[in-house]
């Protein structure tokens, strides 16, 4: 700690580190970050691989970050001491002064105290790594979705939104899983938003479980559908975020690919080795069970992961990444952004009048943030067709596609490929996404009967 004898800001300096420009000072605290002078970036503050945070000048000059999953506004000094919590504000300020300026922020510093050469104290965040965060969704149960236990509302929900009771019972679950963020708070009537009252007068508690559709992805995780209920909100999420892969005969990838070895879990360098069958990553660590082509179109994916340091889920979305490789693929795949407009996509397959032949590759992105991990499995077809919502007019809808077609075609031309990329909202016609196209087929085929 500081001497704190004296300690007496100066107003000048105060005003210099909030001016310094904060994507330099992210530089400073996290060498190696993606930092982005204009734009959105992966959050400095967590295990962030999604673009969710930027930098940019407030009224007076005053440089200032937000993160957009959190809703918090940084400004040099909160960052800093975000960082650094040990530090009270006064210590955050001169020991930023030191590190930007080089000079001190106090007034006087006090005797027989050198900082003319600055390092950075030793980070002590409240941050763990993310194999250590529990998520915030735990599966209770996972039965079949013709159990006698589905109750009736879910089944309703399914088959208001035209989806069959074969194709919803060959790809997704009945789950049974408890909302920690949901339990023990007042239960509210999702119309009139009052508290629900039990038969004498209380104010009924949530016990935080939910009855949901569930949809597993490519590395075990589950996105979940709940319905609205007269009790309840409906509710959309996932324990675990990442992208489902179906393969042409409606199988998922199955030719698993497992990291073995003790290190230190960067990825150093990168090789396949012929002799085992294996991606050797460090000396002592090898992703087994890699097949030449796999290897071949994981290279691009890989060089850009050299020197990082992998977390439990990077070593699962890895193995994920090299499984999809592994597949034969059948030259064609689709890209839809939801579980309900993969699943209307499949079942449009089988109806005559809409472009979609059986017998093509499934990619479900489950999130937009996840369309990053899709690239290298869809960089192996030929054509891949984006069915994204019918917003491609507006700018989210045209920057999410056009970012996804550039990567694909910038991945596939780097493995010496050419993969053609075309867009399908021409699909929708008026309706929003895919599962409002079903709906709006099924019902004027059962209304011209």
């Amino acid at each position: 700690m500081m001497n704190t004898q004296i300690r007496i800001l100066d107003e000048k300096a105060l005003d210099e580190v909030r001016r310094f420009s904060q994507p330099d000072l992210i530089r400073m605290l996290f060498p190696g970050h993606p930092v982005k002078d204009r734009g959105v970036m992966p959050s400095p503050l967590r295990d962030d691989r999604n673009a969710s945070f930027s930098c940019f000048i407030s009224s007076g000059g005053i440089w200032k970050g937000k993160d957009f999953s959190t809703g918090e506004v940084y400004d040099n000094i909160s960052l800093y001491r975000t960082v650094f919590p040990h530090y009270d504000f006064i210590e955050a300020v001169d020991s930023l002064s030191w590190l930007v300026l080089k000079r001190s922020a106090l007034v006087e510093y006090g005797a027989g105290l050198d900082r003319s050469s600055h390092s950075l104290p030793q980070r002590r965040t409240t941050r763990r790594p993310e194999a250590e965060r529990p998520s915030a969704l735990q599966v209770v149960s996972v039965t079949r979705l013709d159990d006698a236990s589905v109750p009736s509302e879910l089944v309703s929900y399914w088959r208001d939104r035209a989806i069959s009771d074969a194709n919803i019972m060959s790809y997704c679950v009945f789950a049974r899983f408890e909302s920690t963020s949901l339990k023990g708070r007042r239960m509210l009537d999702p119309v009139s938003g009052l508290p629900l009252l039990d038969s004498r007068g209380n104010e009924m508690m949530d016990d935080g479980i939910r009855e949901a559709v569930g949809f597993y992805n490519d590395i075990g995780g589950m996105v979940f559908r709940v319905p609205q209920t007269s009790l309840r909100k409906g509710f959309k999420g996932a324990n675990t975020s990442y992208i489902s892969t179906l393969l042409a005969d409606g199988t998922r990838p199955a030719y698993g690919v497992v990291l073995q070895g003790a290190g230190d879990n960067v990825m150093h360098f990168s090789r396949y080795d012929k002799s085992s069958f294996s991606i050797l990553i460090n000396p002592t660590q090898r992703f087994y069970g890699v097949s030449p082509k796999a290897a071949y179109y994981a290279a691009p994916l890989l060089d850009e992961w050299h020197g990082r340091v992998l977390d439990e889920r990077d070593v699962k979305r890895l193995c994920a990444v090299l499984t999809s490789l592994n597949s034969p693929v059948c030259g064609k795949a689709a890209v839809v952004e939801g579980m309900f407009d993969g699943l209307s996509f499949i079942e449009m397959q089988g109806m005559s009048g809409r472009g979609f032949r059986p017998g093509v590759e499934l990619v479900v992105l489950n999130s937009i943030t996840n369309l990053k991990w899709a690239v290298p499995f869809l960089a192996m077809e030929d054509e891949v067709r984006i069915i994204f919502d019918n917003d491609l007019k507006s700018g989210a809808g045209r920057k999410a596609f056009n970012e996804l077609r550039d990567r694909i075609q910038e991945y596939s031309s780097r493995c010496r490929k050419r993969t053609l990329v075309t867009s399908g909202d021409y699909l929708l016609g008026a309706c929003n996404d895919l599962n409002d196209a079903l709906v709006a087929d099924k019902a004027q085929k059962k209304k011209s009967l």
